[in-house]
């Protein structure tokens, strides 16, 4: 209960809070790098948006991630820069699982592409391929786990140990495991594509 209390009046600081608003990117080929910061005291997500040429060497891991069903209206909260900026749930679920204790630095389109803006939208798209290249490490967040997702992951390494990576021959019942397996994950994405 008291935690429930505590969202509570985080959420109704955070309506009384200024909303971030991106500044328009200074280069054709500049991107914004979040830094997620590291947690304090009051658990919550902080990042800061910071700008970067595309050709510049700078170290960043990219996230990938289904953005959710409430991705025209998100409805979490996160702190940038002491300003709140929407993220659906899911974001703020990969969020969390990503936060360390050093400061880490991200490209995730949702948050460093402006989102309100058609013009930066369309040419940050453009750009994204050499984006997600340019990173030293693509992350893929599919949401929290469930049991059917534990069993997935479960074959993929019984996959991973059973391969013979000179002969690319696996075990029959591994195979046909994994065919089941890919069948059910793909009924579920025909039904995730259906509601969209």
């Amino acid at each position: 209960m008291q935690q429930k209390n505590s969202r509570s009046i985080q959420s109704f600081e955070a309506a009384k809070m200024d909303s971030y608003r991106h500044q328009p990117l200074a280069g054709a080929r500049s991107i914004r790098l979040l830094k997620l910061l590291p947690q304090r005291h009051d658990r919550r997500l902080r990042v800061e948006l910071v700008e970067t040429p595309l050709d510049d060497s700078v170290a960043y891991e990219a996230l990938s991630y289904v953005w959710g069903e409430d991705a025209q209206s998100p409805r979490r909260r996160i702190f940038c820069e002491d300003k709140t900026l929407p993220v659906t749930e899911n974001c703020r679920a990969a969020l969390l699982q990503l936060r360390t204790p050093e400061t880490r630095i991200l490209w995730i389109d949702a948050i460093c592409t402006d989102q309100t803006s058609l013009a930066e939208r369309n040419h940050q798209v453009r750009l994204m391929g050499e984006i997600y290249s340019r990173a030293w490490r693509v992350l893929i967040w599919l949401g929290k786990g469930s049991a059917d997702s534990d069993l997935a992951l479960e074959y993929l390494s019984q996959f991973a140990q059973q391969a013979n990576p000179r002969s690319f021959q696996f075990e029959t019942a591994l195979a046909s495991q994994l065919q089941a397996m890919h069948c059910t994950l793909f009924s579920n994405y025909e039904r995730l594509v259906e509601r969209c």
